[in-house]
């Protein structure tokens, strides 16, 4: 890591000289481009520091262990993917892999490296890279989010070397997902990494040091100062070029502030200290930003990102001793359809897209954040007070004397809302309390930052019902984090043995089926199916899909905001500043 003080010169040094136009500066000379480099059709100018915030520092530099936003985004400007994803036809591209092919039962396939790539501390990638890299994350001390996708029921994979270019994997059974997972799958630099045994998520955490950080993306870790910044420079061995044959990324460097209050984003980039907001942007910040005749603020539709309500349906679980999951009254209240169905039927999700949003959202229909898998069956569920009270009424509920809703045995119906602690969410949650209230439902918000939803849905299981943000991925298979019942991140019920129930149990089996469909409509009306099961049991209820909401200086160009995932760095490296 270099000094501070020599740093910032050079951060003061690059705002002053600006935008360059040429190829003349020596660190992008000195190192020739390699034989098998991708052209991007793109053209920009050369040079510049983009400035943009986070909210927090991330969680691991390891993109493989990764869980959230941060260290998703701050380990991808340094790793490169085995292919990657194309933004415009949602269909997986050539990445660090230049071909791939497979056999006419889908149980083969054979991947070619691009020849002449280094990392960027200059070690030459070759084969043994690329099969490090799957045998890594496919080892079973891995307990990686992407391991458990790959390895779907009755799938297993083997990975050996065809030549000095080519690895092939050969699966158990045909996978429809396989290929949208290589553009997740990081290829990892074997000789940082050695012959040490323990698992792939457990390297790179926040102490490893800086330049043991080696990867094939466009930028790499140059300073980290925790809670304060980070700064990453290009990668000069990057195997990207444009259209003229001039080696991205066009950006000198990206520098990462650590800004937690959003309006302080805002200050700053009015104050030209920041380039960049995209997806920790508020509604109502944006709206201001919009009326700033000196910044370019858009709304780029809707996100990846659903607003999610559940239950806990831990009903057949035994709990720690002392300690229930759930009283006897909740448990019979969640395990009652009808109870469920009238909280869903509560809720004014276009209210909630208006209020707490700023009508920068829409109510959801399913938990898909692309149509092409979102079942047509599914409609918005539109708030209808008068058929939840009759639901509740027909299921032994009643009004006391007070108006407080209570239940066959005379129990009042009083709830804890688990809330992720963000201004939405807890708009959001707000609006929900108002709404059951309506039906004589008492709520109580208690607000939580992640780590603490995560380790109460997850670990302990002591809450009611929650609501919070997810980022839902493109891929319908990745989906199976959370339909499988078996999986972690089941949110209701996770980690079950056996599914609990029959309607799990057919989403388990139709997720299973699915990844080895022979054609794509085959596999849609699964995905459907799946989707269908899940919306008519009310346990998990989707609220409203936020839109990605931006705002940059003018001078920003090649901004591309797409799905899955808020934010609009990923194509980084063809990111520049017009000439000023």
């Amino acid at each position: 890591m270099r000094k501070i003080w020599t740093v910032a010169g050079l951060l003061v040094l690059t705002a002053c000289v600006g935008s360059q136009t040429s190829d003349t500066r020596p660190d992008r000379q000195s190192f020739p481009i390699p034989e098998d480099a991708l052209t991007v059709q793109t053209e920009g100018i050369l040079g510049g520091t983009l400035k943009y915030p986070l909210q927090r520092d991330p969680a691991t530099f390891n993109i493989v262990g990764a869980q959230d936003t941060r260290s998703r985004l701050i380990s991808g400007l340094f790793t490169a993917t085995l292919l990657e994803l194309d933004r415009v036809s949602q269909t997986p591209s050539p990445g660090v892999v230049r071909e791939w092919l497979w056999s006419e039962d889908g149980l083969t396939l054979d991947l070619t490296l691009r020849r002449g790539l280094k990392f960027s501390d200059g070690e030459p990638i070759d084969i043994d890279d690329l099969i490090f890299s799957l045998n890594k994350i496919l080892e079973p001390a891995s307990v990686t989010s992407l391991r458990s996708s790959l390895l779907f029921e009755g799938q297993s994979i083997e990975v050996e070397a065809v030549d000095e270019w080519t690895a092939r994997l050969n699966l158990a059974r045909p996978d429809a997902s396989f290929e949208s997972f290589l553009a997740n799958w990081p290829l990892l630099p074997k000789h940082r990494f050695g012959d040490a045994g323990q698992a792939i998520e457990t390297y790179w955490t926040l102490e490893t040091p800086l330049e043991e950080l080696t990867g094939a993306g466009p930028f790499r870790i140059d300073e980290y100062v925790p809670s304060s910044h980070m700064l990453l420079r290009r990668n000069p061995h990057y195997w990207k070029v444009d259209s003229q044959g001039r080696r991205l990324p066009y950006l000198d460097a990206i520098r990462i502030s650590f800004i937690s209050e959003i309006d302080q984003q805002a200050l700053r980039l009015r104050n030209g200290e920041l380039d960049l907001i995209d997806h920790a942007l508020l509604p109502d910040l944006f709206r201001q930003l919009q009326q700033d005749s000196s910044l370019t603020a858009f709304n780029a539709g809707p996100s990846g990102d659903l607003v999610l309500f559940w239950f806990n349906f831990n009903l057949d679980t035994e709990p720690p001793p002392g300690s229930p999951f759930l009283s006897a009254a909740k448990k019979r209240w969640f395990a009652d359809f009808s109870f469920r169905r009238a909280v869903d039927l509560a809720i004014n999700r276009r209210q909630v897209a208006e209020v707490a949003f700023d009508g920068q959202a829409q109510p959801a229909r399913g938990i898909a954040s692309n149509e092409t898998w979102i079942a047509p069956s599914l409609q918005e569920t539109m708030q209808d007070l008068e058929k939840a009270r009759r639901l509740l009424t027909r299921a032994g509920f009643r009004l006391d004397e007070n108006g407080v809703l209570t239940d066959s045995q005379g129990v009042a119906v009083e709830l804890e809302l688990t809330a992720l602690d963000t201004p939405t969410t807890l708009t959001t949650a707000s609006m929900l309390q108002q709404d059951l209230q309506a039906l004589g439902i008492q709520v109580n918000i208690n607000r939580q930052e992640l780590r603490a939803v995560a380790s109460r849905v997850m670990g302990s299981r002591l809450y009611d019902v929650a609501v919070a943000i997810f980022s839902i991925p493109l891929e319908p298979s990745e989906l199976s984090n959370v339909l499988f019942s078996s999986s972690q991140m089941h949110l209701w019920h996770p980690l079950q043995a056996e599914p609990a129930t029959e309607w799990e149990r057919q989403i388990d089996q139709l997720m299973s089926a699915q990844r080895a469909a022979s054609n794509l409509e085959e596999r849609q009306q699964m995905i459907y199916r799946a989707q269908e099961l899940l919306h008519q049991q009310k346990v998990l209820l989707p609220i409203v899909q936020r839109d990605q909401l931006i705002a940059h200086v003018p001078a920003l160009r090649n901004i591309k905001p797409t799905k899955p995932s808020p934010g609009v760095l990923w194509n980084a490296w063809e990111i520049f500043f017009a000439q000023p």
